[in-house]
């Protein structure tokens, strides 16, 4: 950042111009920051996050990637967001609205929005969980489907109480 700064001021280019071509210089130089930025950096390790665990259920469950596993992985990918962005925006209306710290915005946020979007994901694994034990033919299909789905739900909860205010 010096040696940037260096430059400029030897040259006849004027400070504003000058700070926004450093601004420039370290996005080139740190991608993350022109790939994700800062309030999408939850969600977007969110979804990773639940999904490898998701994998690690799947393979001890002795679950392959079918079409019905991975129909399961692509509806659970919404709900995952859902449950992340949910506190997020609640986390931050705390920092906004209320002028709190990150740190007890996050505590507080979470516990404010925190038993809707466990009713809203238990709500949903008590309709997918029953899935899974279907009889018959149908049932050796859909057990797969219901096991990953309500599995990814209650991570995606996970994530969402403890590393989505963590990163907030």
């Amino acid at each position: 950042a010096s040696r940037i700064s260096a430059t400029v001021t030897s040259s006849r280019i004027s400070p504003g111009t000058a700070r926004r071509s450093e601004e420039t210089a370290r996005a080139i130089a740190s991608p993350t920051r022109l790939v994700c930025p800062p309030a999408a950096r939850p969600s977007a390790i969110a979804i990773p996050s639940s999904l490898v665990a998701t994998f690690a259920a799947m393979h001890y469950m002795g679950f392959t990637l079918n079409i019905i596993t991975l129909l399961a992985l692509t509806l659970v990918v919404g709900i995952v967001i859902d449950d992340a962005v949910i506190v997020l925006e609640n986390i931050f209306r705390f920092m906004e609205e209320k002028d709190m710290p990150p740190m007890q915005a996050a505590v507080e946020g979470t516990r404010e929005i925190g038993l809707a979007v466990l009713a809203s994901s238990l709500s949903l694994i008590a309709v997918f969980l029953p899935v899974a034990f279907m009889g018959g033919i149908v049932g050796r299909f859909m057990n797969s489907f219901g096991v990953t789905m309500a599995f990814a739900i209650a991570v995606s909860v996970l994530v969402a109480f403890t590393l989505t205010p963590m990163l907030s």
